[in-house]
């Protein structure tokens, strides 16, 4: 118990301190109050549950450890990407190696965006970027692969939404960011996460 609340204060005070380093960035006034009740409504619950979900799966893979990954969904402006990023340099304080992105890097080359809305002129969900169907699954399945089993360098990409007037392009292969596997997790963030499909009817 004693270890498990020391880690608690040591996580506590490291996430209030990035959270203070990004106010000072945008010349924001933090309220004390307001930034324990997130630190400790919000983000130490979340990664008290990451933890266990990821301690649990690598105690199940025994010696034949690989990365873990995990899915976080939230609606747009919902703090994702800031919960994901926090995430990351936690995990990385308890001895964790974590890549983190986003279902946004993963969306279809210009040319193939341009290429599915002419061939669903009657579909509005696929005449733009941002909806399911408009993403390169089996891009982001080659990465989850290459995540889990790979303890070289691991190409992670990166999607530039101010590209061709705003209907973006993936960034090319130089502008990606690079992790030296193995990881230990891979954090996935997207508003649409665990969505299924509608039936036809």
């Amino acid at each position: 118990m004693t270890a498990f609340l020391e880690r608690t204060q040591k996580l506590r005070q490291h996430i209030e301190a990035l959270i203070r380093r990004d106010a000072i960035k945008r010349s924001l006034t933090v309220d004390d109050h307001a930034l324990r009740r997130r630190v400790d409504d919000y983000y130490l619950p979340m990664f008290s549950w990451t933890t266990e979900v990821v301690e649990a799966a690598q105690k199940k893979q025994g010696d034949a450890k690989h990365c873990v990954c995990i899915g976080l969904s939230c609606p747009q402006g919902g703090g994702k990407t800031t919960a994901s990023m926090y995430m990351q340099e936690a995990l990385a304080l308890m001895g964790k190696k974590c890549a983190v992105m986003s279902l946004d890097d993963v969306y279809w080359k210009y040319e193939q965006q341009v290429a599915l809305a002419k061939a669903n002129p009657g579909n509005p969900l696929l005449q733009y970027r941002g909806n399911p169907g408009t993403m390169d699954i089996p891009l982001l399945m080659d990465l989850v692969y290459e995540c889990k089993s790979s303890t070289g360098e691991i190409a992670l990409p990166r999607y530039d939404k101010s590209q061709h007037n705003g209907r973006g392009d993936r960034a090319p292969l130089s502008d990606w960011d690079r992790k030296q596997g193995p990881l230990d997790v891979l954090l996935i963030e997207g508003w649409c996460m665990g969505s299924t499909m509608l039936a036809p009817s």
